[in-house]
């Protein structure tokens, strides 16, 4: 068996693990799918400032799946449409489940990390719920509260949740760059 000090460690991506591809080496570890991609940012004294995941991990694969094969024939669909058939995918909190969504927030699962919460406001972003027709499956629900943390200080934090189960994708004090980062495209950033 060759020895594998002359073996130079290289890598597909930077999100993969080391791959030994040169020298007379046998392949390293190969990862062929990431089910799951987080972000963590800290702030003074170690406060957890930001956090954002991404990935198959954070929604519900099957239900997705499903919402695409129902509206995936190139037909174009009104928004009542669109949103009957991410129900009738599974999906669990579209646009019209807001009562739903606020009883099942998962506010005293984040309190240990963040401090005291009081949700100020629940939107799900961005849609317009005029014609309904910008609804597509990529929307989140975003809820902005006010976090009042152990040491008695306080900041606004935006915390947003995928549709298709109501799973935490991200959070960000929004005092803090790159807290806009949670959504490029919002309407309010200051």
């Amino acid at each position: 068996m060759p020895s594998r000090a002359h073996c130079t460690p290289t890598s597909s991506s930077e999100w993969s693990p080391p791959i030994l591809t040169t020298g007379d080496c046998e392949p390293g570890p190969v990862t062929p799918k990431q089910f799951l991609s987080a972000g963590f940012y800290f702030g003074a004294k170690g406060r957890l400032l930001q956090f954002q995941a991404s990935g198959p991990a954070t929604g519900d694969a099957s239900s997705k799946a499903a919402y695409a094969k129902l509206t995936g024939s190139g037909k174009s669909y009104s928004g009542a449409e669109l949103i009957a058939a991410f129900k009738k995918g599974g999906g669990k909190y579209g646009p019209d489940d807001k009562e739903a969504f606020v009883k099942n927030l998962p506010i005293a699962k984040l309190e240990p990390y963040l401090g005291k919460l009081k949700v100020i406001s629940v939107e799900f972003a961005p849609f317009s719920e005029a014609d309904r027709s910008d609804f597509n499956d990529q929307m989140d629900w975003e809820v902005k509260a006010v976090v009042t943390r152990h040491d008695g200080t306080s900041a606004t934090y935006r915390i947003r949740f995928e549709q298709y189960k109501g799973n935490l994708v991200a959070f960000g004090d929004t005092s803090t760059y790159p807290w806009n980062l949670l959504d490029i495209n919002s309407k309010d950033q200051p």
